[in-house]
Formats: structure tokens, sequence, C-alpha cells
């Protein structure tokens, strides 16, 4: 088979979950003998042209690099659902190569423009939902005031969230705890504010992405998702699609030795965190709860790695929050070939998300090696962690309940024990390929047929 894989982003650059999940599907199907390009964009910045694209062999798997030119954006990021210089390059890639199948991952950055040049070309198309961005121009449902879209919003609060962007809305809607927001969404509402042309031009643009993206997932043949929350959350927006499979995906197998890595190793209990050092990720809310701890010195530790450099006034205000403690180590980003050392380097894995996270990879890696893991109630994580067998679940963004938690875990040596003992074998990489295979046939037998 020829495979076309789409991500928005894609390693080394970015090592991310889809990210990461891309690369393994890209070399996996490569090594069962298909032909396999990927496409993702490696940047958005000011180029001398409009799109410009770096082909390259990353082994037996073509990569090609697109570099947007952020002029070229008709609207602001979190509003652009179709960019022209990416459709004409998608419709002139797959016209030209003719893939068997087109596999979508998010829609992010890449858009839904090469679901929509597979449909006029009639070539089988699929699309993995590993985030909000179909639903949500922020992508995380998450508002600059720290509160969740729960439920399906007026187009007035997506075009407040989307000045939020810009800081001193965002920093207005901080201080007075979101009442900026829903006086501005209540005056979206009410009528009150289509005076303005921008506001006008920017509420429309909502109605048209969300109809848009609606049709997109009514006309793909298969969506995947990940989560049986995540099926709930379309159902609510009103974009379900004619055909979805419920498929989490797998982890390659490892050589790390499983018996000890359930060992503790240390005499101090070593908390790590792994993923991106940003506020939606909910590092903050970890580092506070350690801090409420206040552990003497060598009873523990709270190992972070990850990018100090993508948000570094975040960083600045976590290092402040940590001032006076040696034992919170900010350890910056790994290369992915070391995460059995990481893991081995830690007791407990801490998810503490303050959005829905889907299918959280870092989850799916703790358990592979054997380590507990204590995440915020929400989304998909639920689903994955199970309460007081194999890890905890907190109260998201409350630092004291997950202090909580983790003080169970240091006081109790034999609980620790306990929750490694209840950590069941994840589902293997090799497993989710065999399917997506089978899939793929299936599809373009339909096609062909």
């Amino acid at each position: 088979m020829n495979i076309f894989l789409v991500s928005p982003h894609y390693p080394p650059r970015f090592i991310g979950g889809t990210e990461k999940m891309a690369h393994r599907l890209a070399h996996s199907f490569a090594a069962r003998g298909h032909t396999v390009e990927v496409a993702a964009v490696d940047s958005v910045g000011m180029q001398d042209e409009t799109l410009l694209c770096q082909t390259e062999m990353e082994g037996e798997v073509t990569v090609h690099r697109l570099r947007l030119d952020e002029r070229s954006l008709l609207r602001p990021l979190g509003l652009n659902f179709c960019n022209t210089a990416i459709q004409n390059w998608f419709r002139e890639h797959i016209r030209s190569n003719r893939p068997d199948v087109v596999h979508l991952l998010s829609g992010y950055l890449t858009t839904g423009c090469v679901l929509e040049a597979a449909f006029e070309e009639k070539i089988p198309s699929l699309v993995t939902l590993v985030d909000f961005w179909m639903m949500c121009p922020l992508i995380t449902l998450l508002r600059s005031d720290g509160q969740l879209c729960s439920t399906p919003v007026e187009p007035a609060r997506c075009v407040w969230c989307i000045r939020s962007m810009q800081r001193r809305y965002r920093l207005l809607d901080q201080t007075l705890g979101g009442l900026p927001g829903e006086l501005f969404t209540f005056l979206g509402k009410a009528g009150l504010l289509r005076a303005s042309r921008a506001y006008r031009e920017e509420e429309e643009a909502i109605r048209q992405r969300r109809e848009h993206n609606r049709q997109l997932l009514q006309n793909v043949d298969v969506v995947i998702t990940q989560s049986r929350f995540f099926e709930e959350k379309l159902k609510e927006y009103d974009m379900l699609p004619r055909r979805m499979i419920f498929a989490p995906y797998g982890l390659e197998k490892t050589n790390h030795r499983e018996g000890s890595a359930r060992q503790k190793k240390s005499e101090k209990f070593r908390i790590g965190y792994l993923g991106q050092i940003a506020v939606h990720k909910g590092v903050h809310v970890l580092v506070e709860a350690y801090r409420l701890l206040d552990l003497p010195p060598g009873r523990a530790e709270l190992r972070l790695y990850g990018d100090l450099e993508a948000w570094p006034e975040y960083v600045r205000s976590l290092r402040a929050m940590a001032r006076g403690r040696e034992d919170v180590l900010f350890l910056g980003p790994f290369p992915g070939h070391e995460i059995d050392r990481i893991m081995d380097e830690c007791d407990v894995i801490v998810t503490p998300s303050v959005w829905y996270e889907n299918h959280p990879t870092v989850i799916l890696e703790a358990f592979d090696h054997g380590k507990p893991v204590i995440a915020s109630d929400l989304g998909g994580m639920i689903e994955m962690v199970r309460h007081g067998v194999d890890g905890f679940l907190f109260e998201a963004g409350n630092p004291r309940s997950l202090a909580e938690q983790l003080r169970k875990l240091i006081d109790d040596p034999s609980l620790y024990a306990r929750l490694c003992a209840g950590i069941q074998p994840v589902r293997r990489l090799d497993e989710e390929v065999s399917d997506l295979e089978l899939l793929y046939a299936e599809l373009i037998k339909s096609r062909r047929g």
C-alpha cells in the first residue's frame, strides 16, 4: 500500500504525543513493506515564499516538511481552518502521487485540506482525533481564565478566546476572574457587538469553521477516537461522523527489564513529570502541590522533564514558585531513545493537565515501565488510570488534592508496591498497526469495488 500520513508536526524538532504517534506509525508501516510518505508543518514564520517544502528520506520513509508563511494566513491561526497555500500543495501532491489511503492526525496547522483533496480524487481517507482542533480554535477547550468549555459555547466565546491570545486581553480576563470574557460573550449573544465590523468577521469565521469541520467529519470514511470521552464530545458538538472507531494507540515493545523497573532504587521518592512545560499541562499545579508537602531535605524530589524555552514566561513563574526548594529539578528535554533511563529515574509519574487530555502517551509509557500514575480527573485520563489500582486520580487544578495523593505514596511503601503490582500490560504498536492495515485494505477494496 502507498500510505500518506499527515501530522501537525514531526520529529525531531517537535516531539509531542501526536508527533511520536506519526513517527511510530510511519516506520512501522515501512518495516512491513508499505510505501510511506509523511507531511507535516515544520515551521510557521516569515518566508520569501508562501509555502516552502523540504523533502527528505528518513530511512524508508519520505518526509515532506512544510514551512508556512504566516503572512499568507487570511485569518489568525486560531480561525484558520483552510489555508489556500497548504490546500494547493496537498491537491497537487495527491493528484501526482495517488496514495492508496490518506490518514490525517489532528488537523491543527495542516487543517482539513488534505481530506478535501482526498475527497476530490476519490481516495479513501481517515482522521484520528487526538485533540479538540475540530471543535475549538485553541485546540484545548481551555479558556484564558483557566476554565474549561464543558459544553458547546456561543461563537462570541470563541472570538474572545482568540483575542485573549493577545496579552492585554488575557491579563484582563485572568485579573478579573473571567468576567470580561463572560460579559463579551453575553453582549455577542445579544447581538450588541455586531456594530463592529471586526467582530462580525470573527464571529462569521467561527460559524464557518464549525460548519466546515462538521462537513469534513461527515464526509471522511472513518474517524478514529482514542477515548470514549472524545466520542461524547463529538455528540455534544453535533459532529458525529458516519463511521467512528474506538482504537487507542499502542507502544513499541521495549527492552527494559520489567522486574527491576518496578523496584524503587532510591531512598528519595522521585516524582516525575514528562511533557510540555506549558500552562494547559498543569505543571504549576504539580509544583504547588510539591511545595505544599513541605518535605524535609532528602525525603523526595520533583523531576521536571520538558522544553524550558518554548514558554519562557511560564517557566520563570514555575522557578519562582519553586524558589528555595533545591529538590525541584528543571531537567529540560530528552531524546526519545532515553525514555527507559528517564523512567528509571522516577518512582511515580504525574499528569496534572488542566485540559481534557485524550489519551496521553506518557501514561502508557509509565505503565509500560511499571510506574504508577497520578492524573487529573479529566477527559480520557479517567479511562486510563484506575484509582487505587494502578495509580490515583485527583481533582484537576487542585494542588491540595494532588498533594494528598502524593503523600499517600511517600508515606506508605506498601501502597506503592500494590499500585505497581496492579499495572496491566499496555497495548502494543504491532496490534495497532495490524488493525490499521486491515482497515486501510477494507477502505481501498470498498472504494475500488
